[in-house]
């Protein structure tokens, strides 16, 4: 997985090449940073899609262990 930061003034500057980056799955996940701090995530629509999969892939888990304890 690729993780960037980039400072909002700087994602100000260059939001076109940016999302190009993200629509290209070539940057997983930009950190947005404000004075040094990270204040949003932006990710790809790939990787966004493989972490919803992955959630239902735990809750589907859960589920069974749920299951299983009360027998």
């Amino acid at each position: 997985m690729t993780i960037d930061t980039i400072p909002i003034s700087r994602l100000k500057r260059e939001l076109n090449q940016v999302l190009r980056k993200l629509a290209r799955n070539r940057v997983d996940v930009y950190v947005v940073t404000r004075k040094g701090q990270p204040v949003v995530y932006l990710l790809s629509v790939n990787h966004y899609e493989n972490l919803l999969a992955e959630m239902d892939k735990l809750a589907e888990q859960l589920e069974r262990l749920d299951i299983d304890d009360s027998i």
